[in-house]
């Protein structure tokens, strides 16, 4: 058996982010679970997993569709899609999660601090290379 740690969640239905994400060349993305279309519209497939909103929070409705599109484009990043525009990507991800809890009616105090421990603290979230694959016997 093969598996990764650090997950919580898995998604069940494919899910299509409305707003074109931050690309750096009109080229198409195939990922195993990310697509992004030449207009820069990402789908995350469902069987993605992710681990919610990170740190000393609690996840809740509002946080969930913020926290899987921001893993997923940080994953666009370890995957080297932005190679050379890595700070300029990161950046509008950590914007993109906060507009989003916005848009959620998420707590705007919470949404400003989850901006903030991003913007400070997950910088190797997105340079980091993907998780390593456990082997079971």
């Amino acid at each position: 058996m093969r598996y990764s740690k650090g997950y919580k969640y898995q998604l069940k239905t494919d899910y299509t982010h409305p707003r074109p994400i931050f690309t750096v060349i009109s080229a198409l993305v195939e990922l195993p679970f990310i697509q992004v279309d030449l207009c820069g519209i990402m789908t995350i497939r469902a069987g993605y997993a992710w681990d919610g909103a990170s740190g000393p929070t609690v996840d809740c409705e509002s946080s969930m569709t913020p926290s899987l599109v921001h893993d997923a484009g940080y994953q666009l990043g370890r995957s080297g899609y932005y190679a050379g525009f890595e700070k300029s990507a990161r950046k509008w991800w950590d914007d993109e999660f906060y507009q989003m809890l916005c848009d959620r009616d998420f707590n705007l105090g919470r949404a400003y601090l989850y901006h903030k421990a991003v913007r400070h603290f997950a910088a190797r979230a997105f340079d980091s290379k993907p998780k390593a694959i456990i082997e079971a016997y």
